[in-house]
Formats: structure tokens, C-alpha cells, sequence
């Protein structure tokens, strides 16, 4: 069950079990679907810290074709980031610091880089909510594309971050499908999914 859930995954040296782990899918690999849009949101943790145990995350996602069903698909990913612990006057400060208990290490303020993997010859367009010093888009493995920043999140407060780009023009309404990858060890993901008007949602 954690396999499947993605709470555990496997990496093994021995090429023929390794070959075994992808096609279940439990070796942490971005394997996306052929002729298929992908999403795939990576967070890493850049403070000294544990607010991973604790920070809560949702995404929107919405796909449409506002120059008509030929032309290249607009994607817009909303990143909601919410730290649910509230201490008065805390200051944030990126350094060392360890406590004598693992609360010490939750209560800290968020420095996140956060990934986000999409189909390969994905356009970005527009990114909100990171420094803009930090933004990068780069070819990233297995017929991927990612674009990335960098945001500080302080205690009790909430952030959004989002992506807009263009798709490529391979993905169109009538074949259109996703492949959501959720981060191996965080938290259930909420997502509500919009494409071309007709929305849905799940965990």
C-alpha cells in the first residue's frame, strides 16, 4: 500500500529488479505517457528544517485552447502552499538551528524550490510568486521540461505560485490526457482540474 501511494519508493543497483521497480512504478522515476500532458510538482525543502511534516498543498490546474483547437494549448498551474503553525514576532532566519524536540524543527519558516515537470517542448510564459532572480526552465529527464523558483513562506501565512505556458500543439481537445505525479512522501495532494471548461476534482 505504500508503494502504491507513493509513500515509499525503491532504487536498487541490480539492473533486472531495477527494470521490475519502473514498470510498477515504484523506483521515483518521471515516466511520462507518450502524446500525453504531464504534470509533476517537486518541492525541495532549502532551510534546516522539518515543515514538510506539516505544510499543506493544493493545485489548480487548467488547460485551454484560447487560439482554437490547432494551436498550442494555454496551461496554468496554482500552487497553494499554507504553513498552519503560528508563532507572534517570529522572524525568519535560514541557518542552523536544532532544538530538543522535532517540533523545534517544524516551527521554522519554509524556503522552498519548487519543480514543476511538464511535457517536453512546454513553453513557459509567465511565472508569479518566486524571485524573479530564481526562475529557470530546463530540459529535464525523460522527455521532460521544468520550470522552477525559489520562495520563502513564513509561519501561519499562505502562498500561491503560478505557472502559465503553452503546450505543445501535439495535445489537442479531442485526444487530450494527463498524467498528475504526486511527490513521493508528502502529503495527499488536493487538485481540481479544469480542461477547456469542464472541471473536476480530486485527492
Amino acid at each position: 500500500q505504500g508503494l502504491r501511494e507513493r509513500s515509499i519508493q525503491v532504487w536498487l543497483a541490480e539492473p533486472l529488479l531495477a527494470a521490475n521497480l519502473r514498470l510498477l512504478g515504484w523506483d521515483g522515476g518521471l515516466y511520462p505517457a507518450p502524446g500525453a500532458d504531464f504534470v509533476a510538482l517537486v518541492d525541495t525543502n532549502m532551510g534546516f528544517n522539518k515543515v514538510d511534516a506539516v505544510l499543506q498543498r493544493s493545485l489548480s490546474y487548467t488547460v485551454t485552447w484560447p487560439d482554437g483547437p490547432a494551436q498550442p494549448a494555454l496551461a496554468t498551474a496554482t500552487i497553494t502552499y499554507t504553513h498552519p503553525i503560528t508563532i507572534p514576532n517570529y522572524t525568519c532566519t535560514n541557518q542552523p538551528e536544532y532544538g530538543e524536540s522535532y517540533n523545534f524543527l517544524i516551527e521554522r519558516c519554509y524556503y522552498d524550490y519548487v519543480r514543476l515537470y511538464t511535457p517536453m517542448g512546454s513553453q513557459l510564459e509567465s511565472v508569479e510568486g518566486v524571485d524573479p532572480a530564481s526562475v529557470v526552465t530546463q530540459r529535464g529527464e525523460n522527455h521532460t521540461q521544468y520550470f522552477a523558483g525559489y520562495f520563502v513562506l513564513p509561519l501561519g501565512q499562505q502562498h500561491t505560485v503560478t505557472f502559465r505556458y503553452r503546450l505543445p500543439a501535439v495535445l489537442t481537445p479531442a485526444t487530450y490526457q494527463l498524467l498528475l505525479r504526486r511527490q513521493a512522501g508528502t502529503q495527499p495532494l488536493p487538485v481540481t482540474l479544469t480542461v477547456n471548461g469542464q472541471t473536476m476534482r480530486t485527492t
